[in-house]
This record gives C-alpha cells, structure tokens and sequence, in this order.
C-alpha cells in the first residue's frame, strides 16, 4: 500500500504509474490524479508540446572524445542539447557507451540538420563507411 501525495488516499500498488527514478518505483500521485491532472491541463501541455517539437530541427550528430578520438554518429528529431543529454545520464540503456562519463571530456556538434528523411540517410550513410571498419567508431552494427 502506498500514500498518493496528491489526494492523500492510501492505495494498492497497482494504482500508481511506474517510475524508475523513484524509489520504490512508483510515481508519486495515484493514477487517478495523474488523469485528472492531464485531463484539466491538456490545452496547456499541448501548447508546450507544439512549442518543443518546433525547436527540435531533425539532425545529424557526433560525439567525439578529446583524448582517444573515439566517436559516435547519431540522428534525432528532438532538441539536439537534450539527446546529448540522454545519452551521458540515460538508465534506460545501460550498454550506451556514455553512460556515466564526463560529458566535459567529449565534443558534441551538429553535422547537418534536415528532414527526417535526409538526416536518417546521411547517418546510414556516414554509418556504411565506418561501422566494423573504424575502430574509434562507437556505433554497433545493425
């Protein structure tokens, strides 16, 4: 049983969100609240969400380590900062080769920004001449 710290109700378990960044992970409202809480700000959460995939500009990346020169080529449709972000703090993957670094010892840039499209085609093709050949290329194959 678990305090919902919203409504104040002790309920079961299963009537919380997982959340892996808490403790017992759990969420801390109950399910019931985190729906009336969407549902009373859903105008607003979808005006912020406009205004974030606006910023976000489909893009090709690198990160590169100052001292060794070891790399790695990515691609995303979200803000460029917050997709460098993830990969140096990300749980939800523990194999990405980042995981637990310092970010200041690596040089993250913009290759070039596009569509969708073009940008997964430059990073497959950047990829095709690295991937298994270079040994300073972090990216696995696929």
């Amino acid at each position: 049983m678990k305090k919902c710290c919203k409504c104040g109700k002790t309920k079961d378990f299963s009537e919380f969100y997982k959340n892996k960044t808490k403790k017992d992970g759990l969420q801390t409202e109950c399910k019931e609240c985190v729906k009336q809480y969407r549902k009373a700000n859903k105008t607003k959460a979808s005006a912020y969400n406009a205004e974030w995939r606006a910023k976000a500009q489909p893009c090709v990346y690198r990160i590169k380590h100052k001292v060794s020169g070891s790399y790695y080529i990515g691609q995303t449709t979200r803000p460029f900062c917050k997709r460098v972000s993830d990969h140096f703090t990300s749980k939800t993957n523990p194999e990405s080769p980042f995981t637990g670094l310092n970010k200041d010892e690596w040089d993250c840039e913009v290759l070039c920004y596009g569509t969708k499209q073009e940008v997964k085609d430059l990073e497959k093709a950047l990829l095709n001449t690295r991937v298994g050949q270079d040994p300073l290329c972090l990216n696995k194959q696929t």
